[in-house]
């Protein structure tokens, strides 16, 4: 019974000692084994890419504001701009916006208002990876004319500018900036208020056009 007694310990040990190489083994193995993670991730980037980028012409293809704009961009390829950063730049530690130095963050597309000269640019920028508290919003509208001066010192007040507006929104972690402008002579408060009145008329049309169609192609 003695010997009986010091066979099954050795057993049990024998399959304690065995079962622990074997664990220590499989996790050895699982952590020597080359990871997906980092294919899986660069994979979904560049498919999540392709598919802003396609949406972007199918964006170009569909969206027509005419009669009131016509798009003055051309008609099939887009080149799609990066900018490289000065060197005063230490806020962000690559040196250009560019995902890499093959694909671009930036599209734009530039129109014509048929009524007047003003000039409307969409700048279509690729945020991914960047988390909000939203899906999409509309963040702000910035405005430059000759009629705002209730942050410029009084003697600047007849300083010359353009009519600028800009729209930024967010649309499905897309930045989105859209940059209304054009060239006023100020001749009087009154004729400068009337032509005030029909540029944001303009602008407003425009945006409508514009947001019904973002919805469908993005």
């Amino acid at each position: 019974m003695k010997n009986a007694k010091v066979i099954f310990t050795a057993w049990i040990l024998t399959a304690c000692i065995l079962g622990g190489c074997s664990s220590d083994t499989q996790a050895k193995k699982e952590e020597n084994a080359p990871s997906t993670n980092i294919n899986t991730t660069t994979t979904n980037n560049e498919d999540k890419y392709t598919e802003y980028r396609d949406q972007f012409y199918a964006f170009k293809e569909n969206f027509d504001p005419s009669p009131q704009f016509k798009l003055i961009s051309p008609d099939d390829y887009i080149a799609a701009g990066t900018v490289s950063f000065p060197d005063s730049v230490t806020i962000d530690k690559e040196k250009t916006d560019a995902l890499t130095s093959e694909v671009p963050t930036k599209y734009d597309l530039l129109y014509k208002s048929e009524k007047s000269n003003m000039i409307v640019k969409v700048n279509f920028i690729y945020m991914d990876g960047a988390e909000f508290k939203e899906d999409s919003e509309f963040i702000t509208i910035n405005t430059i004319s000759q009629a705002r001066n209730e942050n410029v010192i009084e003697k600047y007040h007849d300083l010359e500018r353009p009519m600028i507006d800009e729209y930024f929104l967010r649309y499905k972690n897309k930045l989105i900036v859209i940059n209304f402008v054009e060239q006023v002579e100020y001749q009087s408060e009154a004729q400068y208020q009337k032509k005030t009145t029909s540029y944001v008329e303009e602008q407003l049309k425009f945006y409508e056009l514009f947001e019904q169609e973002l919805k469908k192609s993005f």
